[in-house]
């Protein structure tokens, strides 16, 4: 009964699921001028951006619901991924940012049939980058540069990675100085090796 007077007034309210393919987007749980969300809500979002190598952000941007009416975020395409988030009631200003990297997301939101409910809901923002995993050789001639395993804003390298760099600068010069910004690998089983390359490749540190 509720929902005709807000259709008339071209509200409109989430209902089962909606996949969202774009770069970059952002939705609420409902719209068009009512300031309250309905209530026996059952609603998802699958986030699936264009390659599954990405990084898939998501921002809450307001999150006021009322106990019992959840939001719940998921790794992957379905809710039997990794729970990143579950959220209820009003958060004000710490507003939750998850990121994941295994291409997908899932966002679900329900709400209780028996509350009569004033409360705003939610609204998120999301966007993706593409992951860059190292892969094969790479040679690097520049006199000073930076080496990395991936890029894209995600903390974890690929698994089964085979990548070498070759530093052989063109401006010359004997000495070659290699520093660690940032070294955090699986100890006992990913290794990363250096080898002096003009003796025979010695091994340097391991």
């Amino acid at each position: 009964c509720s929902r005709a007077p807000y259709a008339r007034s071209g509200s409109r309210f989430c209902s089962g699921r909606t996949d969202v393919k774009g770069s970059s987007g952002s939705w609420a749980d409902h719209t068009g001028g009512i300031t309250n969300y309905l209530q026996s809500a059952d609603c998802s979002w699958g986030i699936a951006p264009p390659s599954p190598l990405n990084t898939v952000e998501l921002r809450f941007t307001m999150l006021n619901t009322a106990g019992g009416d959840v939001v719940q975020v998921f790794a992957g395409s379905s809710n039997t991924g990794q729970l990143l988030g579950s959220y209820s009631g009003n958060l004000g200003g710490q507003l939750p940012r998850l990121v994941t990297s295994v291409g997908a997301m899932l966002v679900t939101f329900t709400s209780r049939a028996s509350l009569t409910n004033t409360l705003p809901g939610f609204s998120a923002v999301y966007n993706n980058s593409r992951i860059y995993f190292c892969s094969g050789q790479t040679d690097l001639v520049a006199r000073t540069g930076t080496i990395r395993d991936h890029e894209g804003g995600f903390g974890t390298y690929a698994p089964s990675s085979a990548c070498s760099w070759l530093i052989q600068p063109n401006t010359g010069g004997n000495t070659i100085t290699l520093y660690f910004s940032e070294f955090n690998t699986q100890s006992g089983a990913d290794n990363v090796t250096v080898y002096d390359a003009t003796v025979g490749g010695r091994l340097l540190t391991s």
